[in-house]
Order: structure tokens, then sequence, then C-alpha cells
């Protein structure tokens, strides 16, 4: 006859995955972070807002010390005035035997007048600094003090980022809905990463493109102050010293066109753009003297590369239009993914908590002998 007894008080033992065993074991740590976190959720925007503050009040004080600055010299100008017109004994002398005594009287209250006016108007700017001072002093202390609970907030964030990834990263048979967000968020992660890296390429071949242009400005703008100086006969040798107009120009040519290799290595966008000619050596010499062959051959050569400078001008402003048009399409995408994907992330987090405190709550651990103790 079987002992049904015994088979009655046979254990019964239950399975649970890895996620589910997980969150049974950092339930009480979550729940932590999560009232940390509710605890400080305004600790962020009230942190950049202080910061702000800060920042107006120190630009504040410093235009108020510049006026004060301003202000100072003025009232030495008055009194140095003030005092020539007070202590001049001679001068009341003279006035009082000449019979303008009152003119005189009335000069001096003048100079007075002026001098107490820049002096109130220096004590009410030492004032308004004083002030402005007290309450930048204030506004650093609740910054600090910002700043302190603003730092346990990340921390608090950091830790349960961390958690949920430990947990849920990766396909979890468990929580379908999880791994789904968690597709969706990892995909537009991708793609945001992808976008940063355009933008920071566009960016740069920008800012190539800029200085290559500038360079060319200028290489053209030194072309025209040659031609200048060959209508008076004296005409630049660019092989002489680097203050000579065509040997500056020289360098911005070959500046530009290291600036233009480099964009291209950076962009398959950028299209090179020939170099431009630079007048050559006519004779040895910062200058020469009127010669009318040397003087028509110099100028033909000088002609041609003012006509190259302004086609390569025109090609690299050109180019800097169409890439700056480029970086600002990538701009704008870049932003708009960075609000899909922290939508996203805001979901998964969301998504997370809601999962992990809903199966914490149904499986709660056996109390444990402290707990029953």
């Amino acid at each position: 006859m079987p002992d049904f007894q015994a088979l009655d008080e046979t254990p019964v033992i239950i399975f649970i995955s890895e996620t589910q065993a997980a969150i049974q074991e950092n339930a009480s740590y979550h729940s932590r972070l999560c009232a940390t976190l509710e605890l400080l959720k305004d600790i962020p925007a009230a942190f950049a807002k202080q910061a702000a503050y800060v920042a107006d009040l120190k630009n504040e004080l410093e235009q108020a010390e510049r006026r004060l600055a301003g202000l100072v010299e003025a009232t030495k100008k008055e009194r140095k005035e003030h005092e020539a017109m007070r202590d001049s004994t001679g001068r009341k002398l003279v006035n009082r035997l000449t019979g303008k005594r009152e003119a005189w009287a009335e000069r001096a209250g003048k100079e007075e007048r002026e001098y107490v006016k820049a002096l109130e108007k220096e004590v009410k700017e030492r004032e308004s600094i004083s002030s402005v001072q007290q309450m930048l002093d204030e506004a650093e202390s609740v910054l600090a003090d910002l700043s302190l609970k603003a730092e346990d907030f990340e921390y608090a964030q950091t830790e349960l980022d961390d958690l949920y990834a430990r947990i849920f990263e990766g396909p979890s048979q468990d929580f379908p809905e999880e791994d789904i967000l968690e597709y969706q968020f990892n995909e537009t992660k991708k793609r945001y990463e992808e976008l940063q890296r355009t933008v920071n390429i566009e960016d740069l071949v920008v800012d190539i493109l800029g200085r290559a242009k500038a360079a060319v400005q200028e290489a053209r703008d030194l072309f025209h102050g040659a031609k200048l100086s060959s209508n008076l006969d004296l005409l630049p040798n660019r092989n002489v010293s680097e203050s000579n107009p065509l040997r500056r120009a020289e360098l911005k040519v070959e500046e530009a066109d290291r600036l233009v290799k480099e964009g291209m290595k950076t962009s398959e966008a950028v299209r090179y753009v020939r170099k431009v000619d630079v007048p050559g050596r006519l004779l040895y010499g910062d200058i020469l003297l009127n010669n009318g062959y040397w003087k028509s051959t110099f100028q033909d050569q000088l002609r041609k590369s003012m006509a190259q400078a302004e086609f390569v001008l025109s090609e690299l402003k050109s180019q800097h239009t169409t890439a700056s048009r480029r970086a600002t399409t990538a701009n704008e995408s870049l932003v708009e993914v960075a609000q899909i994907l922290e939508e996203r992330r805001k979901a998964l987090a969301a998504c997370r908590r809601a999962a992990f405190e809903e199966y914490a709550t149904k499986h709660a651990p056996p109390p444990t002998y402290r707990d029953v103790t």
C-alpha cells in the first residue's frame, strides 16, 4: 500500500530563469535606487538653472567692474580740476583784483558740483558691485549644494542603468516586450552614432574649406598689391624674403593646396581645385627697376595668376557652400534622431522598471532568518 503521506511531503521544486533570479536578488537595491532618483528628480533642471544664474551674475559683475574703472578715472579727473581751482591762490587774487570774483566763485562751484556728481556715481557703482557680489556668493553656495545632489542623482541613474543592462541586456524570453524596445533602442543608437560621425566629418570639411578659401582670397589680394607695385615700376620678386607680397602669396597658395588635399582625404565629396601659379623669379633682388620687357612679362604672369585665383576662389566658395548645407542637414538629422533615441531610452527604462517591479512583487523572496527574528 503506497505511503500517501510521504508523497504529500515531497518538496515542490520551482525552476526560474537567470533573469528572474537576478530580479529577486536585486529587488531591494533596485527599490533604493528608484527611491533616490524620485527624491532627486528635480535636481538636474535646478542645477542647470542655477548654473545659468551664476553665469549671468558673473557677467553682470564683470561689466560693473569695467564701468567702475571708468568712473574712478572720471572722478580722479574731476577731483584734480576741482582741487586745482580750489587751491589756486593766484587766480583768486587776480579775479578779486579784476572784479571777476563772482565769475570765479561760479566756476569754482561748477567744478565742485561736477566732482561731487562724479564721486556719487562712483559710490553708487561700488554699492551696486557689493550687492551683486553678495548675490553671487549666495548663488554659488546654492550651486555647490546642487552640484553634490546632481552627482548623487547621476550616480544613482548610472547604477540603475548598469543594473538593467546586466539583467535585461540581450534576449530574454520572460520579457518579450522588453526585447522589442531594446532592439529599437539599439538600432536608433547605431543610427545616432553614424550621424554623429557624419556631422563631425562635415563640420571638419566646412572648417578646412573655409580656411582654404581665406588663404586663396589673401593670395589674390597680394597679387593685386603686386600689380599696383608694378604699375609704379617696382616689380616684386617672390624668391627673396617672406615680407615680399609674391612670397607671401606663394605661401598662401601652398597653404590652400595643402588644405584642399586634406579635405579630399577627409571626405570624398571634396573635389580637387588646381593650384594657383605664382609669377616666378625674374631677376635677383627684392625689387626690379623699370624695364619694358620684364615689366610686360611680369604683368602678364600676374594677370594669369589673378584670373586663376578668382577661379579657384569661386570653386572653393561653391564647395564651401555645399559642404555647409550638408553639415546643416546632418546636424538637423542628428537632433531629430537624438530626440527619438531619448524617447526610446525612456520607454525601455520604463518597461524594464515595470517588469522588474511586477516580477519582484509577485515573486518576493522568502523572509530571511533576520527578518523573522
